[in-house]
């Protein structure tokens, strides 16, 4: 359809806010979960969930597209590893994960997931499995609407409206508004680093630190390893099978929709295909409603406490 511009095309709109604010007044969002994501000593997000009476914790993980299971966990299971026959997943190092397993279901809280399919990770270790089997990523929390509350570390998910919009945020003002889109199934923003635009930067609950390649580092800001500032971390560190060497380097700025961080310290690398990780060093210093159907994360700085 061509564009038609005009004054009767004014007033359809016109109305048409005044149906959506009226829509808005009586918006209220069903809640399908409210879950404890605490873990003491960690940042991450870490939500309670029942495989068949095998209970566990699943990473939260928006930075995944596909949900992992540990190979300890698929073996206790009984579930039989499936090879992965037209394609393979690669995480941050460039290392392959070549076999998946269906679980039959599983829940979160009050939510019960039909069969599900689960990429598997080599782990030798099955002691810890009642602390971490795993992660749950984009392809199940992009079905709801996702609250933070990194204060408290609780996370709660709602059956999303089409017909509510920023205002069931929970907040009593002052979220900035975080545009996204989905590529490869995973939210990728903007965000504004030393003044530069990277178009293509990832927002990942999964990650404890905000990470970029070393190859954007170079292009973009004429860091290298060798640069003034730029610090290597003692030791390399084998991501399934291949050798990563770390560097850190602060940048003075990084601005995420208006929301700026400063004295940011970021570890820079060899990652495949992502220039740019904001990690949970970020994160957890915000507030998040992150309205997947909407393609916006509301956004709200956490007040210091003072003591």
């Amino acid at each position: 359809m061509g564009r038609v511009l005009g004054i009767a095309w004014a007033v359809l709109l016109a109305g048409s806010t005044v149906l959506a604010a009226r829509a808005e007044d009586v918006c209220t969002l069903k809640q399908a979960a409210a879950l404890d994501g605490k873990l003491e000593g960690s940042d991450h997000l870490w939500l309670p969930a029942d495989f068949n009476g095998q209970t566990t914790r699943l990473l939260l993980d928006t930075g995944g597209a596909w949900s992992v299971i540990k190979e300890p966990l698929a073996k206790r299971l009984g579930l039989v590893p499936k090879k992965l026959r037209t394609i393979y997943y690669l995480d941050v190092a460039g290392g392959r994960i070549t076999h998946y397993v269906t679980v039959p279901s599983f829940t979160l809280g009050r939510i019960r997931f039909p069969e599900s399919d689960f990429l598997m990770i080599p782990e030798a270790a099955d002691s810890d499995l009642e602390y971490w089997g795993g992660t749950i990523g984009a392809e199940r929390l992009s079905d709801f609407d996702i609250h933070i509350d990194n204060t408290t570390k609780s996370v709660v998910l709602y059956h999303p409206d089409k017909f509510c919009s920023g205002r069931v945020v929970p907040w009593s003002g002052g979220a900035v508004e975080i545009p996204f889109i989905m590529n490869n199934e995973l939210p990728e923003l903007r965000v504004t680093v030393h003044g530069e635009s990277v178009r293509k930067a990832s927002f990942d609950t999964g990650s404890s630190r905000t990470l970029m390649d070393l190859d954007l580092a170079k292009s973009a800001f004429g860091i290298t390893p060798s640069s003034p500032g730029v610090e290597a971390l003692p030791e390399e560190t084998m991501i399934s099978g291949k050798k990563i060497k770390f560097y850190t380097y602060t940048f003075k700025t990084m601005d995420v929709s208006g929301i700026v961080f400063n004295d940011v310290e970021v570890t820079m690398g060899d990652f495949e295909d992502t220039p740019l990780v904001l990690g949970m060093a970020e994160i957890s210093k915000l507030d998040l409603y992150i309205a997947f159907k909407r393609k916006i994360i509301y956004a709200k700085r956490i007040e210091p406490t003072i003591k």
